[in-house]
């Protein structure tokens, strides 16, 4: 599937690669800028992330979501969705937001990830609507706004499914590929 990162996901990306966002070790919150974990060392030596509205205890839980119009051109004035308020997910009962994980990067040029397990959505329980035509990366939230909109992904194939029926993307499918 070709995909394209958001806004975000690129400003993360490149803040990291630049070596801007080394992780903040200090006891109280740091302003968040892309890319930027934070260790608490009020007691311990905690991990917190940014879940796009404050800071949460834990890394980044990722989660793919299907979309029935193009996050090409939900965003703001038409242009590429810069927030997960900006998408129009499916709605259908039994439809749900699926944990995903991603494989290591090999040493190959481009270096793609992809997802490491098939991912599920369903059963739904109600007939579909609108065909899912496009898949996006969140970060945080298995619903609602709360998250950051990280990558956004044309399905190959329309999917648009029937009471008792599921969508399942295969391994692989979800590649996060920057060249």
């Amino acid at each position: 599937m070709s995909g394209q990162l958001s806004q975000v996901g690129a400003q993360m990306l490149a803040n990291k690669i630049g070596g801007n966002v080394p992780p903040a070790i200090q006891t109280s919150a740091p302003t968040w800028i892309p890319g930027l974990d934070w260790i608490n060392t009020t007691s311990g030596a905690v991990l917190e992330t940014w879940n796009g509205a404050a800071w949460v205890v834990g890394p980044a839980t990722l989660y793919a979501a299907l979309l029935t119009a193009s996050p090409f051109t939900s965003g703001p004035a038409g242009g590429a969705a810069q927030a997960i308020s900006d998408l129009v997910e499916v709605t259908t009962s039994g439809y749900s937001r699926q944990v995903v994980d991603f494989s290591n990067a090999g040493a190959t040029y481009p270096s793609p990830v992809s997802n490491s397990a098939v991912v599920t959505f369903g059963p739904v329980s109600a007939a579909m609507t609108l065909a899912a035509q496009w898949a996006a990366l969140l970060t945080h939230a298995p619903s609602g706004n709360t998250g950051l909109l990280l990558y956004f992904w044309q399905l190959d194939t329309p999917q648009q499914v029937s009471v008792s029926q599921s969508i399942q993307i295969p391994i692989g499918d979800l590649a996060l590929l920057e060249s």
